[in-house]
């Protein structure tokens, strides 16, 4: 019996759901770290002693990135997401994009 009653509970707060208006109640954090300038973050990276952290594309080149990852030929592909769509009211859409810069050069800024 001790192991039906979580199962239950769980089965009863799924069918119920939460009680109406519970998402308008919590109210947004005040404060919440601010993001830094992309130069700014630089500084803030640990690495190991032979690593480095090179900055290669920010804002505007990119926007609202989520993942990306890198191809054999050092290729970089962002994913990015324009939003997010929590009442399903509203299709948006996200992106891939390829950002290929030559050996030691970033985006032109």
């Amino acid at each position: 019996m001790n192991r039906a009653l979580p199962i239950l509970l769980a089965a009863w707060l799924a069918a119920v759901g939460p009680a109406p208006g519970a998402r308008a109640q919590i109210e947004p954090a005040d404060d919440a770290p601010q993001p830094l300038p992309p130069e700014e973050s630089l500084k803030h990276f640990q690495v190991p002693p032979g690593f480095r952290v090179e900055l290669v594309a920010a804002e505007p080149h990119v926007a609202d990135p989520v993942a990306m990852a890198f191809d054999a030929r050092g290729r970089i592909f962002v994913c990015e997401i324009h939003g997010y769509n929590l009442e399903g009211k509203e299709l948006k859409v996200g992106e891939a994009r390829q950002k290929n810069y030559p050996r030691g050069r970033g985006p032109r800024r």
